[in-house]
Formats: C-alpha cells, sequence, structure tokens
C-alpha cells in the first residue's frame, strides 16, 4: 500500500515537471516544440545556476587556501542548498500533509495514516535532494578540482548529503505545521498565511546566520575580505562545512544529530496527531451583512478588480506567484547594505560607474522575473470559465486585465527595489530613471509572457488551486523563460558595461527589447489569444 502511495506521488511530481494532463479533461498534449522549448530552457536556468555556484565555491576555495579554511566553501554551499530546500519546499509541505483535499478521501480507504502521511514526507524529501543536489554537486565537484577531498572526507561529504534533507524537511513541515494550525482559527486566512510564511522564512534566515554572518563580515576588526571566519557564526552549516571539507568526524556526529533528531521528532508528532490535524473542524466566519450603496464602474475596471480580488484573497495565489515581490525587495536591501563597500571602487577606475548600475539593475529584473502571477490566471477560472465567455465582453478585454493585474501587484515592489539599489549605488538621475523603466519593461514582459503561455497551456484537472498555481507548462515556461531572458539581459549587460558601453544605453537596449516583445504579444493575444479563449473548453 505505501509503495502505491508513494508512486503516486512520484507521478504527480512527474506531471508537474511536464505540464501533463490528466485522464479528468479531454486529452492535450503537447507539440513537440513546446517540449523541446521547454527544455532548453529549463537546462539552460539549471546550467547557469549550476555555473553560478561553481563559479562561487571557486573563488572561494582560491580565497580560502592561504588562510588554511578549506571548509569555508562548503559551509557557504550547504546554507544556500538549505536556503533553496526550505524556500523550494515549504509551500508543498503546507498544502500536501495539511491541506490536501483528498486527506479525508484516503482516512475513509483501509489505508494506515501512517502510511499517508509517510508517502507524502517521501515525497518532500525527493524534492529536498533534487533542489539540494542543484547546489552541492556542483560545489563538490569544483571543491574536489581545487582542493580535493580525503578518503574520509569524501565520504564524510557522501553523509551530509544524505543528511542535509531531512533537517530542511523537518523546519519546511514544521513551518507549515505552525502556519496551517494558526491560520485556520483566524478570521482573514489568507492574510495570516502570507504574513507567517513570511514571517517564518526570514526568522529561519536569521536562525541559520544567514543574513547576520555575511552583513557582520565588515564591522570586525582585523577582518580581511578573505577573512571567512564569520561564517562560524551559522554553526550548524559551519559542523557540516568542516566534516566535509577537513573529515572532521566531531563535526559530522554533531550535523549528524542536529538533522536526525528534529527529523524524528517530526516523524513522531504526526504519527501520533495526523488523524486529529487533518479532520480538525474550526468552523465559518460569521458575515454580517452591511447595506453598501452599489457602485457601478466599467467592464475594465469590473474586471480588474475581479483579477486583484481573486489573487489577494488566495494564500496558495500570493504564495507561489507573487513571492517574488518580497524577495526582490529583500535582495534589494541586501545588495544594498552588502554592495555599500563597493562605492570607492568608483573613484578608483571610470568602468565601475558602469559595471555597478548595470549589475545591480539587472539582479532587480532577475528577481522581478519571478513573479507568476498572469500565468495560472486562465487555469484558476476552471469551471467558472464558461462565465466569462457568455458574458457581454470582448474576449481581449478580459486578457488585458489579467495582464493589467500582474503590472499592478508586481510594479510597486520591483520600482521600490531600483529606488533602493539606486539611493545605495548613488547612481545619478539619468542612470536611477533608466534603471526604472528598466525594471518596469520586465515587468510588463512578464505579464504579457505569462499570459501568452497561460493562454495556449491551461491547466484545469485540479484538485487544488495550489496546483493550478504551480504546475503545468504554463507556470513552468513561463518562470522558465523570464528567468532565462533575465540573465541573458544580466550577461549581456556586465559584458557591455567591461566594454565600456554607458549604462544609459544599455538600459535602453534592454527597454527597446522588452517594449517590442510586449507589444509583439500584446497584439497575438488582442486577436488570436482572444479567440483561444473564445473558443476554450475544459
Amino acid at each position: 500500500m505505501l509503495k502505491t502511495l508513494i508512486k503516486s506521488r512520484l507521478e504527480a511530481f512527474s506531471a508537474y515537471l511536464s505540464g501533463a494532463v490528466s485522464s479528468k479533461i479531454k486529452k492535450k498534449t503537447q507539440s513537440p516544440i513546446a517540449k523541446v522549448l521547454l527544455s532548453a530552457l529549463f537546462i539552460f536556468v539549471i546550467a547557469y545556476i549550476v555555473f553560478a555556484i561553481g563559479a562561487l565555491v571557486y573563488a572561494i576555495d582560491m580565497a580560502s587556501v592561504a588562510l588554511n579554511q578549506a571548509w569555508a566553501s562548503q559551509t557557504v554551499a550547504v546554507l544556500v542548498a538549505s536556503l533553496l530546500c526550505v524556500i523550494g519546499s515549504v509551500f508543498t509541505a503546507k498544502t500536501q500533509i495539511f491541506e490536501s483535499k483528498d486527506n479525508e478521501l484516503l482516512l475513509a480507504m483501509p489505508i494506515p495514516p501512517k502510511y499517508i502521511f509517510l508517502s507524502r514526507i517521501i515525497m518532500l524529501l525527493v524534492v529536498n535532494y533534487a533542489l539540494e543536489a542543484i547546489v552541492l554537486v556542483p560545489s563538490i565537484a569544483v571543491h574536489a578540482f581545487v582542493i580535493g577531498y580525503s578518503p574520509l572526507g569524501a565520504l564524510f561529504t557522501l553523509a551530509i548529503f544524505l543528511l542535509l534533507p531531512f533537517f530542511t524537511l523537518s523546519v519546511t513541515v514544521f513551518i507549515a505545521w505552525i502556519i496551517s494550525m494558526i491560520s485556520v482559527r483566524l478570521k482573514n486566512k489568507t492574510a495570516v498565511s502570507v504574513i507567517l510564511t513570511v514571517l517564518f522564512m526570514l526568522v529561519y534566515f536569521f536562525a541559520c546566520g544567514a543574513f547576520g554572518g555575511f552583513m557582520g563580515a565588515g564591522e570586525e576588526e582585523g577582518a580581511t575580505s578573505a577573512d571567512f571566519s564569520v561564517l562560524k557564526n551559522t554553526v550548524i552549516f559551519y559542523w557540516m562545512g568542516t566534516a566535509m571539507a577537513n573529515a572532521n568526524a566531531l563535526a559530522l556526529l554533531y550535523a549528524a544529530l542536529v538533522c536526525i533528531i528534529p527529523a524524528a521528532c517530526v516523524f513522531y508528532a504526526l504519527d501520533k496527531s495526523f488523524i486529529k490535524i487533518i479532520t480538525t473542524k474550526t468552523g465559518t466566519r460569521r458575515i454580517k451583512y452591511v447595506a453598501k450603496e452599489a457602485r457601478v464602474r466599467t467592464p475594465d475596471q469590473a474586471l480588474l478588480k475581479k483579477e486583484l480580488s481573486r489573487f489577494f484573497t488566495s494564500a496558495a495565489y500570493i504564495l507561489n506567484s507573487g513571492m517574488g515581490n518580497v524577495m526582490t525587495i529583500a535582495v534589494a536591501v541586501f545588495v544594498a547594505i552588502a554592495g555599500s563597500n563597493l562605492t570607492p571602487l568608483l573613484e578608483i577606475s571610470p568602468i565601475f560607474e558602469t559595471i555597478i548600475p548595470t549589475a545591480s539593475t539587472m539582479i532587480i529584473i532577475f528577481m522581478s522575473s519571478m513573479n507568476m502571477v498572469s500565468a495560472p490566471s486562465i487555469s484558476l477560472e476552471d469551471k467558472s470559465l464558461w462565465i466569462l465567455q457568455s458574458a457581454p465582453i470582448e474576449p481581449k478585454r478580459i486578457l488585458k486585465a489579467k495582464v493589467l493585474s500582474h503590472v499592478i501587484i508586481c510594479t510597486p515592489c520591483t520600482l521600490l527595489s531600483s529606488i533602493i539599489v539606486s539611493i545605495a549605488f548613488k547612481l545619478g538621475f539619468v542612470n536611477a530613471v533608466v534603471s526604472l523603466v528598466a525594471a518596469f519593461s520586465m515587468v510588463l514582459l512578464t505579464a504579457c509572457f505569462g499570459m501568452l503561455l497561460g493562454i495556449k497551456f491551461p491547466k484545469f484537472d485540479w484538485q487544488n488551486e495550489t496546483v493550478a498555481v504551480k504546475q503545468g507548462f504554463a507556470v513552468f515556461g513561463s518562470m522558465l523563460g523570464s528567468m532565462a531572458l533575465s540573465m541573458i539581459f544580466m550577461i549581456g549587460g556586465v559584458a557591455l558595461a567591461m566594454a565600456g558601453i554607458g549604462f544609459w544605453l544599455i538600459g535602453l537596449i534592454i527597454i527597446t527589447v522588452d517594449f517590442s516583445l510586449s507589444a509583439i504579444i500584446g497584439a497575438y493575444l488582442s486577436k488570436d489569444g482572444a479567440k483561444i479563449l473564445e473558443n476554450l473548453r475544459r
């Protein structure tokens, strides 16, 4: 029975990656071009991340050799892998374990409750291993090439690779459980879920010493740019890095205890209280009728209000499609603080006057491209799709409202982040304006591109709205495509900056490309896209 449940979870995960449509509705196979495009985008993004991680580890290893601090790169690697695992699986843990709609259905079957949550725990563990591998595989390979591992160190490295997901899984399940228990007991479930999720994520970041360690590095007396002793503040990850690089058996023991004990506690707690947790009834919110004057709106205003209400009343929609807004601001603040040490470079060489604003703007553009508000909006219509189709409204207006809602939701945070970076690096008025317009142009292009894939590849076979906003070709392809384009801008922009091209010209190129592509996609949506929406069927 457990094997069958695990197999079903693996099939669901495979469907998530491929965007497969279940037999509940009419079969819709992807065209060979779509499959090739998705595969190419996926390979490009993964290759870029692998290259970036490898370059980071290589730089740290080269700097740490003279200081006899070979553990530094491995500490950074497991820290980054931990953050990626927590960010990538906490939402899935919340919906798959505590809020899955098939919980009661499975409990009604002759299936031991232990098998139900165990199958989901194993699935989450597989996801954590996949996310961990993206970071640790290239970091281990580079470290082996630059410094090397002893035979015992290689064995300890394998042990850390196997142990780390148990630690991150414990953290994500605990966070998901707390959020679920608190949010269902309060009135505004959406706002509470979002606030608690962001709060717990920040607490986790500070608890593992990620920000405190790096941001405090320059404040320690006598610390140099190559002194990595501040990474010892991360404690847990320092143990792991020491065990990997120095074959430290005591550090491995500490790391193993930190990983295994919390995981055992989480398993025991779920085993004893799983049925009670998922069957707890909290009642419904009482709604008091208040007479209000009806407000007349134009069709465009009504459609836009509907889209914005749909987003802000769904915790799953906000957390999975709009978290890029929070991350964009967080990264902008981090870059502004950590990059303040780079401002003296502006006085050393004129080339840095172009490289710094270019790199900082490209980071904001990349983070903003992670917002996927428009891509799942068609899929979320599901059974209510016929209402839009039967309404006396032009289909192109419906698509326009969905694109505009993405722009309205994502523009404020993106522009605020751009302003933070502009002030921090003293970019000047002209460069600041170019940076703002370039950031906005990427928001518009992401909205249009997401809508294009959303109308071409809708996903209506979902049981939980989290599936609609996380799975399928529309969401996955939009995310990879936007990230790939922003990476191209980042690599090309920095290369042009190093060649002496002014930032205003680099920004103008990006703005021109973004607005041109947005106009092309917008024209397609107004004609062919509107026809597709009009004839679309579940």
